[in-house]
């Protein structure tokens, strides 16, 4: 099966929302891009407190309003791309432990030691 590479600008752009949400303090306990291959795309997931305190419905509205980015250019993903986790979800918990010694803006590759559902990801942080 063709597989859609993760391509620069789609890793920068992931990275200037981190910085956005950064700025305007909303706690990021992870950060990645996973490949999906039920949609064939990759997904920029976030992984917060906030979706259980704020609720998904906000912290999507506030991530798309930093998407259109009012003071400078704005940042070319599509909301339909981002998935929003909570810390307790089992998705980010598998990710995290195939993450184990792998630093920030790694990929992780799936495969039998690494239990990924068959996904591979793009990591920023994960704590």
């Amino acid at each position: 099966m063709y597989r859609k590479v993760l391509v620069e600008t789609e890793i920068r752009s992931g990275g200037r929302l981190l910085e956005q949400l950064d700025l305007a303090k909303i706690p990021v306990t992870a950060a990645f891009w996973l490949y999906a291959d039920d949609a064939a795309e990759w997904r920029l997931v976030i992984v917060s407190p906030s979706v259980e305190t704020l609720g998904p419905r906000q912290l999507y509205a506030l991530i798309g309003v930093m998407l259109m980015n009012p003071s400078g250019a704005p940042i070319s993903i599509p909301l339909e791309r981002i998935f929003l986790l909570s810390p307790h979800d089992i998705r980010y918990q598998q990710v995290r432990l195939a993450a184990l010694g792998a630093g920030a803006g790694l990929l992780v590759t799936s495969g039998p030691s690494r239990n990924v559902s068959g996904e591979d990801a793009y990591i920023y942080r994960v704590a």
